[in-house]
C-alpha cells in the first residue's frame, strides 16, 4: 500500500499566491496568449471562491484567498478595466464573475444590469448551450435575472447538444465542455441535485481516459466533479489522486504543456520558473480543488475496473488486441465490458 501525503494544497496556494504579480494583466506576466488578459485572473478567483465553498482551508490559505480578491477589486478599480465592460460585450461574462467574487458592488451593479438588458445577447439561443449556461452562471453571481428559458442540467449534459461523442472520437474540449457545465449546474458544490448522481458512473471513465493520457489538467478537474457529485472516494479517484501528487514540481503540478526536456534546456531558475508558471498555473488551481481538505488515504495496488475497461478499448479500437492475449476468455469478457462502456460513452451522435 502506498501512503499519500495528507493535503499538499496548502503548498499550492502559497506558490500561486506567491506569483500573484503574473495574475495581474497591467503586469506584463500573463500567462496566456489570449485575448483576454483577464482570462487567469478570473479563473484565479473561481478557483478561489470553489476553495471557500468547500470549507476546508486553514487560517494561513483563506488569507492567501483574501490576497487573490483584493488584486482583483484593484484591477476592476482601473479606469482601462471599466472600460471593456462597454467596449467588449463579450467579456461580460467574465467581468461580471470577476466583479461579483471581488465584491466590487458597482462593476457588479453594471455588470448585472447590462446583462439582465440584453448586451452582448448571450442568452440567444443560437449561442452554444455551454455559453448560455456559462454566462447565466456568472451574471447570477452578480445579481442579473436573465430573460429567456432556463437550461435543464440534464438536458446539457445528457442531450446532442452538449454530448460526449463516441470514445473513439473523443476529444479535451469536449471533456471540458463537460466538467465546466458540471460546474456551472452544481455552482462548485453549492447546490446538489441527486438526478445528477447518474453522472458518476461516466465521470469516473472520463477520469480513467484522462489518466492514461497523462492529462492532469483534466483529471483536476474531473476530480472536482466527482467531489460535487457527492462521490470522491473511490480506487479510481485515489489513482487520479497519487497521479496528481506524482506529478509536481516543487508545490506546482505540471500543466499538459510542461515538459521536462524543455524545463531542462531554460537558462537560470528565473526562466525555469516563468515556464513552470506559464504552464502549471490553472492545472495547480484545479488540483488544489480537487485535493483540498479530502485527507491522507491508502492506494491499493490493483487497478481501477475503469482503468482497465478504459485501456482495453483504446486497443481494440488501435488494432493492439494481442496485447490482452486476443482468444482467451478474460480478453473475451473484458472486451465485452469495454463495448458497452463504448456505448454508454457514446452518449448521441445524431444532430438534434
Amino acid at each position: 500500500m502506498n501512503r499519500c501525503e495528507p493535503d499538499p494544497t496548502e503548498k499550492m496556494v502559497r506558490w500561486l499566491t506567491d506569483h500573484l504579480e503574473r495574475f495581474d494583466p497591467d503586469s506584463g506576466q500573463v500567462p496566456t496568449e489570449r485575448d483576454l488578459a483577464l482570462g487567469p485572473l478570473v479563473e484565479l478567483m473561481i478557483c478561489g471562491r470553489a476553495l471557500l465553498i468547500l470549507d476546508k482551508l486553514s487560517e494561513d490559505a483563506r488569507a492567501c484567498v483574501d490576497q487573490w480578491r483584493q488584486l482583483a477589486f484593484q484591477v476592476l478599480d482601473r479606469p482601462s478595466t471599466r472600460a471593456l465592460i462597454l467596449a467588449r460585450p463579450d467579456y461580460l461574462p467574465f467581468l461580471a464573475a470577476l466583479a461579483a467574487i471581488s465584491e466590487h458592488a458597482e462593476c457588479a451593479s453594471l455588470t448585472s444590469q447590462l446583462a439582465d438588458a440584453g448586451f452582448g445577447e448571450h442568452y440567444l439561443p443560437a449561442r452554444h448551450p455551454n455559453s448560455r449556461l456559462d454566462a447565466r452562471w456568472a451574471f447570477g453571481l452578480a445579481g442579473a435575472k436573465p430573460n429567456g428559458a432556463a437550461l435543464d442540467p440534464e438536458t446539457l449534459l445528457s442531450g446532442s447538444s452538449c454530448g460526449l461523442p463516441a470514445l473513439a472520437y473523443l476529444t479535451e474540449n469536449d471533456v471540458y465542455a463537460f466538467t465546466h457545465c458540471l460546474f456551472y449546474v452544481t455552482d462548485f458544490g453549492r447546490r446538489f441535485d441527486p438526478k445528477l448522481t447518474e453522472f458518476v458512473v461516466r465521470t469516473r471513465h472520463l477520469l480513467a481516459w484522462a489518466l492514461i493520457r497523462h492529462q492532469l489538467d483534466l483529471v483536476a478537474e474531473l476530480l472536482m466533479c466527482l467531489r460535487y457529485l457527492g462521490r470522491p472516494d473511490s480506487p479510481i479517484e485515489h489513482s487520479a489522486r497519487c497521479a496528481l501528487l506524482a506529478g509536481r514540481q516543487g508545490p506546482a503540478v505540471c500543466g499538459p504543456h510542461w515538459s521536462a526536456g524543455i524545463a531542462a534546456t531554460m537558462p537560470d531558475a528565473g526562466r525555469a520558473d516563468i515556464y513552470l508558471f506559464r504552464t502549471s498555473f490553472h492545472t495547480t488551481l484545479t488540483a488544489a480543488v480537487a485535493l483540498t481538505g479530502l485527507g491522507p488515504f491508502e492506494n491499493g495496488s490493483t487497478e481501477p475496473e475503469e482503468l482497465l475497461m478504459i485501456q482495453d478499448l483504446l486497443r481494440l479500437q488501435h488494432g493492439c488486441g494481442e496485447v490482452i492475449e486476443v482468444g482467451g476468455d478474460d480478453w473475451l469478457g473484458r472486451s465485452v465490458r469495454a463495448a458497452a462502456l463504448h456505448a454508454r460513452i457514446a452518449l448521441d451522435t445524431v444532430p438534434s
